[in-house]
């Protein structure tokens, strides 16, 4: 099982991903620091530390660097990826569709579908659209 990495500029916004990751999954919330070689860049380029402060929930890791109010645009940016993706997979499998047969009815990648499913990719309209269609879905919003 491998270590999936996020980057979330605001502290308020890791701590969101990392309280929902932990009800999801029924896993402990951990504090950790360390060096954020392989932690992706957060928005608008702003450089890493070093080293980072991060909450780890099971297999993920959510570093942030500034404890400040966050920029509209950016607000829990992988908490909505995540979200979206696990809606994706739980789809897709509810209708009983391999990642390889996604992949030959959208032409997308199956490693890039898995990323999508996984919160690591900002995905445009047309391409959740597109994965809609292949599974015979469409894209609504929706109450809860």
């Amino acid at each position: 099982m491998k270590t999936i990495r996020f980057t979330e500029l605001y502290f308020d916004d890791a701590q969101r991903l990392a309280q929902y990751l932990a009800a999801r999954d029924g896993e402990e919330i951990e504090m950790i620091n360390g060096s954020s070689e392989f932690f992706p860049m957060p928005p608008k380029t702003k450089a890493l530390p070093d080293n980072v402060n991060a909450f780890k929930v099971g297999r993920y890791e959510i570093a942030y660097i500034s404890s400040k109010g966050g920029e509209q645009k950016y607000r829990n940016r992988n908490l909505h990826r995540v979200m979206i993706g696990e809606v994706i997979e739980e789809t897709r499998r509810m209708h009983g569709v391999t990642l390889e047969q996604l992949e030959e009815r959208t032409g997308i990648k199956a490693r890039n579908l898995e990323s999508i499913e996984c919160g690591k990719y900002d995905v445009s309209i047309d391409i959740l659209g597109n994965i809609g269609e292949a599974l015979g879905c469409h894209l609504e919003f929706v109450e809860d």
